[in-house]
């Protein structure tokens, strides 16, 4: 064992002075069996928190973690696997796991995968839009850089140009959002805005094939941007809050054209199913002819 994996152990309070190298937890019973794969995780993210661990470090194999914590190597594999889906560790050639970036875009993946699987609600995913991104406008008022403002009004003046190309709008409107979050300078809170940002992406796709709901978003920029380049926090909240209104009308209007479309693909579906077994059917009933005699 080098250097470094014992200087892991030392920090989870592990006694390391037995010469046959069977690492003991002192004054503490093993794990709870029915939690131990997450109390594993937990004492990894403390040293994390605590500084002990650090992006890039190796954690000492799994035979060693189970020799320190008393308990199967099963169930450090579990933690560890808890871990790495956290975004905190990454397997790498050889099985060994080492502390990722602890970036905050990859910390914050889970989450957004998390919300991905329940069953989309565009009131509590605007309510959650309507916090996070009224926050980072409101910096970008302080924060964004003379360049910056310069940005994002040549993004708010483009944007006429694309009120008739959909394709062409999305892009520039992710553009857009992405240099607000960036000009507020709140790393935490850009990268949840993202992942908001992303969640529902269907339903918006469906919104701006029209080119009214384009044209009202290309409006709403432009008093953004007014409201960013006077440095006039209030404005722009009031300004941003009225485009995420905007945005929640015309997301419950896509999700009902969306939900239509797939009905009418499954009866469609359905439709084509039936028909070979329809057919079939009435080949069975059709009537033989009498042999003549």
């Amino acid at each position: 064992m080098n250097r470094a994996d014992k200087t892991v152990l030392a920090g989870l309070a592990l006694d390391v002075a037995d010469p046959g190298g069977n690492f003991t937890l002192p004054d503490q019973p093993p794990l709870e069996r029915r939690t131990v794969a997450d109390q594993v995780a937990q004492r990894i993210i403390a040293l994390v928190k605590s500084g002990n661990l650090r992006a890039g470090d190796r954690l000492p194999s799994e035979s060693e973690l189970a020799s320190a914590f008393n308990i199967s190597r099963p169930s450090v594999r579990e933690g560890l696997k808890m871990l790495r889906i956290l975004g905190v560790t990454e397997s790498q050639q050889g099985g060994r796991y080492y502390i990722t970036d602890l970036s905050t875009t990859r910390l914050i993946k889970p989450i957004q995968f998390i919300v991905l699987l329940q069953e989309y609600d565009v009131e509590a995913h605007l309510a959650a839009r309507t916090a996070v991104d009224l926050a980072l406008v409101r910096l970008a008022c302080a924060r964004a850089t003379p360049a910056t403002v310069q940005k994002l009004q040549t993004l708010a003046k483009t944007g006429h140009k694309f009120v008739t190309d959909p394709v062409g709008f999305r892009l520039l409107d992710f553009e857009f959002h992405q240099t607000i979050n960036e000009s507020a300078r709140s790393p935490v809170l850009a990268s949840i805005s993202q992942s908001l940002y992303e969640l529902g992406f269907e339903f918006r796709r469906i919104a701006t094939e029209k080119p009214d709901v384009i044209k009202t978003s290309v409006a709403d920029h432009d008093v953004i941007v007014r409201a960013i380049t006077s440095r006039k926090p209030e404005l722009a909240e009031k300004a941003f809050r009225s485009h995420l209104n905007h945005v929640r009308e015309t997301t419950v209007q896509a999700q009902s054209i969306f939900e239509n479309r797939r009905n009418q693909q499954h009866l469609s579906r359905d439709g084509n199913e039936a028909a070979p077994a329809q057919a079939a059917t009435a080949a069975k009933k059709k009537p033989r002819r009498a042999k003549r005699k």
